[in-house]
């Protein structure tokens, strides 16, 4: 793929240079698309992934009624949630002093050990692989769209080199990212393909048209000059 992708890219020298804006605007719409993807699988796998231990979610519900700080292990500092911050933050300190005292010291209570607050981690991981399959189905249908705005081999590997960029940086993992690399290169091979197709259309109508110029020429003098 990347030989035929390269070899195409020297045979395009000719082309017209790109148009700027109109490449800008397909890299801003996958890009926003690739993070908001890759953000999600991250900030899911970071709030309820419990593989290695209590997830962070059971981490900071423990937190919250518990006497002891450190009892659940490291939280970020955001995350130390008690009554007396949550209502201090959506009223003055004079307001809180106000409040009964049962209500400032108040710490609700969770059973962890609940069908309802305990997330499995072999459901988990379905749900979020199920997410994955979905968003990269729906990524596939954006990316051709977007590609098909491209009007040179120049261009779409512009684009392509760009995806690949922001792919390879991303949180998601070796297969994730496998699997929506091959969603780009093999979209980004269809359109060349399409405009190599394009331009020889282009060109075999250019060179009939020229041919039958000339030979309408060369009929127009022999009836002059005859044969």
């Amino acid at each position: 793929m990347d030989g035929k992708i390269s070899l195409s890219l020297s045979q395009d020298s000719a082309l017209s240079p790109p148009t700027k804006p109109r490449i800008r605007e397909v890299k801003e719409s996958l890009h926003h698309v690739f993070s908001i993807i890759s953000k999600t699988m991250r900030d899911a796998r970071e709030v309820f992934d419990g593989s290695s231990g209590s997830s962070l979610i059971e981490r900071v519900l423990g937190s919250i009624q518990s006497d002891t700080d450190n009892q659940y292990g490291n939280i970020p500092a955001e995350l130390h949630l008690t009554t007396q911050a949550l209502l201090v933050g959506v009223a003055s300190t004079i307001h809180f002093q106000l409040l009964p005292q049962n209500l400032r010291c108040y710490k609700p209570y969770v059973d962890l050990a609940s069908s309802s607050a305990l997330l499995g981690q072999e459901r988990f991981l379905v749900q979020l692989n199920d997410w994955f399959l979905q968003s990269i189905n729906l990524l596939q249908d954006a990316v051709k769209k977007w590609f098909g705005d491209l009007e040179t081999v120049k261009e779409t590997l512009s684009v392509r080199l760009a995806s690949k960029r922001w792919i390879t940086a991303s949180a998601l993992n070796s297969q994730e990212k496998l699997r929506i690399s091959v969603i780009v290169d093999e979209i980004c091979q269809e359109r060349i393909i399409e405009i190599w197709k394009s331009m020889s259309k282009e060109a075999s109508a250019t060179f009939e048209a020229a041919l039958d110029a000339s030979l309408l020429t060369m009929s127009s003098c022999e009836d002059d000059t005859g044969p």
